[in-house]
C-alpha cells in the first residue's frame, strides 16, 4: 500500500460517516445550455494549458541547446 494511503482512507471514511452526500444536477439547476457552455470552456482551458506546457517545454529545450552551444569549449554564455 502506498505511503499515506491508509491515512487518506481513514480520513475519507470519517468524512463519509459525518456527512451525507448531496447529489446536485447542475445541468437541470442552471440549464443545459449554460452547463454545456461551461464544459466547452473547460475543455478549451485544458487544451490551451496542454499547448502552453508543450510550448514551454520546447522553449526550455531550445534555450538549453543554445546555452550549451555558446558555452561549449569556452565556459562563457
Amino acid at each position: 500500500m502506498p505511503k499515506g494511503l491508509k491515512d487518506r482512507i481513514n480520513r475519507l471514511e470519517e468524512f463519509e460517516r459525518q456527512s451525507k452526500p448531496v447529489k446536485i444536477d447542475y445541468a437541470r439547476l442552471v440549464g443545459k445550455k449554460l452547463w454545456n457552455k461551461h464544459w466547452r470552456n473547460l475543455d478549451a482551458v485544458v487544451t490551451a494549458t496542454q499547448q502552453s506546457i508543450k510550448a514551454a517545454d520546447d522553449i526550455r529545450h531550445k534555450v538549453k541547446q543554445e546555452i550549451e552551444r555558446r558555452t561549449s569549449g569556452h565556459g562563457l554564455v
